[in-house]
């Protein structure tokens, strides 16, 4: 009985706390008070940490580098997108060359079928003129007047047909016209025909001996082949004598209207 007694004593001492177990036990509830009133640290979210990056090593040449690798540097294929460019700049530059070159050969070949078409177009017109001549002077003495006979032929020597309108014949002091819508055709002709006043004696002495001079002029008027109306004069001095006719004429000229 007293064992038991005993034992239970022990166990009920050895479960009460000391006094230091119990200030400790106190301080301890103190501490876990505070912690729960204290409000806990905001929460900081760290950015994640930049990956470094493998540094771009920049060789540096001097004139002291070996050129071979210089040139595999100007080869290696980390330049072939530059040297794509170049080859493209100069195929640009080389296309540009040709393409000026054919367009100034273009612009000669134009600018001298230019030249041959007006020269074409000048020689046509030139080959289409129309004018005429005249030729075949006679004279004859006529008894019964006293006078010269004059006879000439008005010739068109061109290609194409023109229409005479008619002529006016002048020698001395006379003037003879006459009007006419006649076709003359090419190298074909038509007759002129006048005559002087009475000669003085003298002046038939000359006709039938060394000869007389007389100044004559014949204006023809005509409507060509682009239907322009044209006038030709010719005038001279007729010398003309028994045996013969000859005209020296000042002039041809030939005028449109």
């Amino acid at each position: 009985m007293k064992v038991w007694f005993i034992i239970a004593v022990v166990v009920m001492t050895a479960g009460y706390p000391t006094e230091q177990q119990q200030q400790g036990t106190r301080e301890h509830q103190e501490v876990r008070k505070q912690a729960k009133q204290v409000p806990p640290p905001p929460l900081v979210v760290q950015p994640p940490a930049p990956v470094p990056q493998p540094a771009t090593q920049v060789k540096q040449y001097s004139r002291n580098n070996d050129p071979e690798d210089i040139w595999y540097e100007a080869v290696s294929p980390g330049t072939w997108p530059n040297w794509a460019v170049v080859i493209a700049a100069l195929a640009a530059v080389l296309v540009a060359v040709r393409t000026l070159r054919e367009m100034k050969d273009q612009a000669q070949a134009t600018r001298l079928a230019a030249e041959a078409a007006r020269d074409s177009v000048r020689l046509q017109g030139v080959a289409m003129q129309q004018w005429l001549v005249i030729e075949g002077w006679t004279t004859s003495y006529d008894d019964r007047d006293n006078s010269i006979k004059i006879t000439a032929r008005v010739k068109n020597p061109t290609a194409l047909p023109l229409i005479i309108l008619g002529h006016e014949d002048r020698v001395g002091g006379l003037s003879f016209a006459y009007t006419s819508n006649r076709v003359l055709a090419p190298n074909d002709h038509f007759l002129v025909e006048f005559q002087t006043d009475p000669l003085s004696e003298e002046a038939r002495r000359g006709y039938l001996g060394l000869g007389t001079s007389v100044f004559v002029s014949v204006i023809v008027n005509y409507r060509d082949c682009f239907k322009v109306i044209k006038s030709q004069e010719f005038k001279g001095l007729l010398k003309c004598w028994r045996g013969g006719t000859a005209f020296t004429e000042f002039s041809g000229r030939q005028q449109n209207q």
